[in-house]
């Protein structure tokens, strides 16, 4: 008995695609083999200022290498499809986005990995990307990458906690205020690259939108920008002159944080180190002699000497061409009044007969401080400053006069929401009298005083950091030693009513519980780089500020400074594009890369055929067993197969083209019996 076919109907075939994920395991002596493009760190895409009509089409890649030595070009055709604007236009951009989860940070510079699509598929399997290195990096299955050994919960991802955040991620463009760039002229991108005709020696703008996803509104003022050292790489900063430097916020609730709310402050401050010296100390109620044994001797800085004798005479006299009377005998009208005391060594200092200015005494209660002025020069710098007081004066004061140290008398403000709120006021006039809205000023804004509480105040006096609140009545204030001249991490924080500070990840200084009574909330504008732009203006720098409505825990304030950006991560993957990028500044530059391990989904079509068997079909068998003589040639049975109880099993299946050539061989588990009262369908599948 010959084989016998059965012609499939279109029915009968069927294709279902799926994705196949193939894991590929590549050591970087195969990338060029498997044509992985992986830009060294000398090869980084840099942003550039230069003018667009420097560059060629064949730039770097083409035939005019030498017109683009950094990959601006590929900079910026990366900047344009995956990250300007991003939280703005992600519409517009390519890659998948969570916008909760998916965070995109550009830097000046970038290291990219290609992955081409015969390797990558469709795409990379999320949560599936490895880097093997150095460093060893992987993906979060949001298309961000990090360091393996990082825990993403010791880290504040959340991007509804950070309300305010000025990195400033692209303060970089404005490095050089004198050139136009794309940040300057939005749209006019012909003009990028080319000269200001007027120069400018600050940034003055209103209304930028910071780097959280709040996008607040900024307003700098007189600021300018340069790169900064942090402790993960190079990242953008902002300069402020001391003198009418900040940046300021519109009053926003958000910023309120009342008493029982939870709050972080962090920032990277550089405060310029003080350059005058000063000396305070504090008198005690006791009385002087006229032993001439009780002397204090200042030298200023421009060599001029004074020694200031206790005596019973007539304050601030003469004794000698180098020596004048301060009067704390019992001849005083308040002979035990320490603050007497110190009003009259105040006075003998700043009067004619003593240093007459070259030095300047100011006294707060019984504490008397000396300085020196910035300026002139001769009298601004501490070197010459010198002090000497006799055992018998040190008696008449608490502890002993130190000698003259670094320091001012003036706060610098990094951060706060106090002192000047802005209104429009409410137009006036006589009755009876139409108001007149066309006259200069009507439905003009005005800064006018806040209300005395504010929700936080952090500034820098000499070498101590002060983070305070006040509800109108009462401030609360803590404050840590910091080191002046050098970028530290500063984080100030209110967590269970608790205030607290720490200094580069570990907490430091004074911790104190708030007790108000009322409430710490106020109309103010937020300042950053003065106090209500009205006074106490830094001159330094800042760098990630940020804001968080509730409490970071010690962990994460310790991560965020190690990561000095205070996130997690260092780049992005493009799961459908193929493409890693490495935008973290430490790690684009220090990254060694071994290994690259993940998994590419393949679309693959599997072929389904229903092969069915009506019941009066395929009943007999060709096995030669079932033959009399044992041939398959034979057209008699066996006895055994001669009877109705014989059915024969089934346990392969071919499949054949038309000229009966075999394609496909299904065999089945087990061998399956034909039924004569039922149809029976087989089902074949097979990939490809």
């Amino acid at each position: 008995m010959h084989s016998i076919y059965k012609k499939l109907t279109a029915q009968d075939i069927g294709q279902i695609p799926f994705n196949a994920n193939k894991q590929y395991n590549i050591h970087s002596s195969s990338f060029t083999s498997q044509s992985i493009t992986n830009w060294s760190s000398s090869e980084n895409y840099i942003w550039s200022s230069a003018s667009i009509e420097s560059f060629s089409s064949g730039a770097k890649d083409g035939i005019y290498p030498s017109l683009d030595t950094e990959y601006s070009l590929k900079y910026f055709q990366l900047e344009h499809l995956f990250y300007k604007d991003f939280k703005l236009s992600l519409n517009e951009k390519l890659g998948h986005v969570h916008y909760l989860k998916h965070k995109r940070e550009l830097h000046n510079q970038v290291r990219t990995i290609s992955i081409p699509n015969g390797l990558c598929g469709s795409r990379i399997k999320p949560s599936t990307f490895e880097i093997l290195g150095s460093t060893n990096i992987i993906d979060d299955s949001y298309g961000n990458l990090y360091v393996s050994s990082s825990t993403l919960s010791d880290y504040n991802t959340d991007i509804r906690a950070n309300i305010l955040k000025i990195g400033p991620e692209k303060g970089f463009k404005n490095y050089d205020l004198n050139t136009i760039n794309d940040e300057f002229e939005a749209d006019l991108f012909y003009r990028r690259g080319k000269k200001r005709l007027q120069k400018i020696s600050s940034y003055t703008k209103e209304n930028i939108i910071d780097d959280s996803y709040f996008f607040n509104l900024l307003n700098y003022k007189n600021v300018t920008f340069s790169s900064k050292t942090l402790r993960g790489g190079e990242f953008s900063g902002i300069n402020f002159n001391g003198t009418d430097s900040g940046i300021y916020i519109e009053n926003d609730e958000k910023f309120h944080f009342n008493p029982g709310d939870d709050f972080t402050i962090s920032l990277w401050a550089d405060v310029k180190e003080p350059t005058v010296g000063q000396l305070s100390f504090t008198v005690n109620a006791a009385t002087g002699s006229s032993s001439g044994t009780e002397n204090l001797t200042l030298v200023s800085s421009d060599g001029t000497s004074k020694t200031y004798r206790v005596t019973a005479g007539t304050n601030a006299t003469s004794i000698s061409s180098n020596i004048t009377s301060i009067q704390w005998e019992f001849s005083m009208p308040n002979a035990t009044s320490a603050v007497d005391k110190a009003t009259n060594l105040r006075d003998a200092i700043n009067g004619s007969t003593g240093h007459n200015g070259k030095l300047v005494a100011t006294t707060v209660g019984s504490t008397i401080t000396i300085k020196q002025l910035d300026s002139p020069s001769t009298i601004g710098t501490i070197g010459n400053t010198s002090t000497t007081a006799t055992t018998d004066f040190n008696s008449l004061v608490n502890l002993s006069v130190d000698n003259f140290r670094q320091g001012t008398d003036v706060d610098s403000y990094l951060i706060s929401k106090s002192t000047t709120q802005t209104i429009i006021p409410a137009i006036t006039s006589n009755r009876n009298v139409p108001v007149n809205t066309q006259i200069t000023g009507a439905l003009q804004t005005k800064d006018v005083p806040s209300s005395p509480q504010f929700p936080f105040e952090v500034y820098a006096f000499n070498d101590w950091m002060y983070f305070r609140r006040s509800d109108g009545d009462t401030i609360k204030t803590i404050s840590s030693s910091f080191t002046a001249g050098t970028l530290q991490h500063i984080t100030c924080r209110v967590s269970s009513s608790q205030m607290e500070m720490f200094i580069d990840g570990i907490g430091s200084g004074i911790s104190g519980s708030e007790n108000f009574l009322r409430d710490t909330q106020n109309n103010a504008n937020l300042y950053i780089g003065n106090k209500g732009e009205t006074e106490k203006y830094l001159t330094g720098s800042l760098s990630q500020i940020n804001i968080y409505d509730e409490a970071l825990t010690n962990t994460q304030i310790l991560n965020h400074y190690s990561s000095s950006n205070g996130s997690p991560y260092v780049g992005n993957i493009f799961y459908e594009s193929g493409l890693v990028t490495i935008t973290h500044p430490h790690y684009h530059s220090a990254l060694n890369i071994t290994n690259l391990n993940f998994q590419g989904s393949h679309l693959i079509y599997e072929n389904e055929y229903q092969c069915t068997i009506e019941e009066h079909e395929f009943n007999h068998t060709l096995n030669p067993s079932a033959r009399k003589n044992r041939n398959t040639n034979s057209q008699e049975l066996a006895n055994f197969a001669t009877g109705s109880n014989f059915k024969p099993y089934i346990t392969t299946v071919g499949l054949y083209n038309e000229v009966g050539e075999l394609l496909v061989v299904g065999k089945l588990g087990q061998p399956t019996r034909t039924s004569d009262e039922t149809d029976t369908t087989l089902i074949i599948r097979w990939d490809k």
